[in-house]
């Protein structure tokens, strides 16, 4: 089992931190790096959340050579499947958003289980509160 190097590409992949899955996985950071070292192993629950977080599975996670599979330079970003490069760059500056941004993330948070209907009022509310403080600042 190839846990602690998978979540190491992963999390280099990602262009995280250690401190970043500590922070996210609320654990200490040298529970994180002794998971990387192969020192130590997360119990089922974490790994299924570990898994769902980078976007693979837990086989995938789990499974001997993954990193190496995945570090193919002959292929460009746009071709790799999601599940192997880790996230897009488009998921990467989300998640950056959503860990520096205490209002982003409220956003997603209240909007979960929101229909699209009220998803789209609200982004249409939102684009003309933006429109109306840009024409203020025009002024």
């Amino acid at each position: 089992m190839d846990f602690g190097k998978n979540l190491r590409y992963l999390r280099k992949k990602a262009g995280l931190k250690q401190r970043d899955l500590s922070a996210a996985f609320g654990v200490a950071l040298s529970t994180v790096a002794m998971w990387e070292t192969g020192k130590r192993q997360p119990d089922l629950d974490t790994v299924k959340k570990i898994s769902e977080y980078f976007g693979v599975s837990a086989d995938e996670l789990i499974s001997d050579g993954f990193g190496s599979a995945c570090a193919e330079p002959e292929l460009k970003e746009k071709e790799r499947p999601l599940g192997l490069t880790g996230m897009s760059d488009e998921l990467a500056e989300l998640r950056q958003m959503l860990r520096t941004r205490p209002e982003v993330k409220m956003l997603f948070s209240v909007s979960k289980n929101a229909s699209r209907e009220d998803i789209e009022r609200a982004v249409a509310i939102i684009e003309a509160l933006k429109s109306s403080s840009e024409a203020r600042t025009e002024d």
